[in-house]
């Protein structure tokens, strides 16, 4: 085996370890947020950080220039569905038509399988949006996890995961990797000053977004090894019945 198919397969194996770590990490905080979103004191503490994004004796009016309000819709609009699927459906045939059948149908399912959790989730925990100042953009759902943060999270880091294994270096990797949680991170923000989610509601989409997303990814890469473990056995096999 080559220097340079070694140092890959040790960049895999850390990139995997780093995964797991990760996932099991953000699953953690998931539950115990779920355990302890209904206790007194994360009641306050959410409410009191949503009253702060708001002027003091007027809860209607919120902190900051008046354009403030306007660019939070912008970007909170990143992890709305209308943009999400867009993306999806543009990533999916760009993947289609280069041939790449395999990679088009995972970025489905992993977005796909996203929605389902998060309804799900949503449906089982079915916590109700914050009352304590009124919202400045329309919602439609309940509130945890918030379903901008997990999707988003979801979509952008699917794609740049599949951005950095075609990236030679390791630069880009890092920037395609660190974007999408740059930008779920700035959609989660928006959500809480927004008045439409409570601060644990977006931290739990984030966690359950990075998990779910690196689960699919884990998956995908040890169904690869699987088949290519098969593969080299049954080709080792084959010489050794022909020689």
């Amino acid at each position: 085996m080559s220097e340079v198919s070694v140092g890959s397969e040790r960049i895999r194996t850390r990139a995997e370890s780093a995964a797991i770590g990760l996932t099991a990490g953000c699953l953690l905080v998931f539950f115990c947020l779920t355990l302890l979103i209904d206790t007194r004191f994360v009641q306050t503490a959410d409410e009191s950080l949503v009253l702060a994004t708001r002027l003091s004796g007027n809860t209607a009016t919120p902190v900051g220039p008046a354009w403030l309000a306007e660019l939070a819709r912008d970007v909170t609009a990143l992890g709305g569905y209308l943009v999400l699927t867009l993306i999806t459906v543009f990533v999916w045939l760009f993947l289609r038509f280069e041939r790449t059948k395999v990679m088009a149908n995972r970025f489905v399912v992993t977005v796909t399988g996203g929605y389902f959790l998060n309804v799900l989730l949503k449906t089982v925990i079915a916590r109700p949006r914050p009352d304590v100042v009124p919202f400045l953009t329309q919602i439609h759902s309940l509130s945890f996890p918030s379903g901008h943060a997990m999707m988003s999270t979801v979509v952008f880091l699917t794609l740049g995961i599949m951005l950095s294994e075609v990236a030679t270096r390791r630069a880009v990797r890092a920037l395609v990797i660190a974007s999408p949680v740059v930008i779920a991170a700035a959609v989660s923000l928006t959500r809480v000053y927004l008045g439409v989610h409570f601060p644990t509601d977006v931290v739990a989409g984030l966690c359950c977004g990075i998990a779910w997303t690196l689960g699919c990814w884990l998956f995908w890469r040890r169904r690869d090894s699987n088949r290519e473990w098969i593969h080299a056995a049954k080709t080792d096999s084959d010489r050794s019945a022909t020689g």
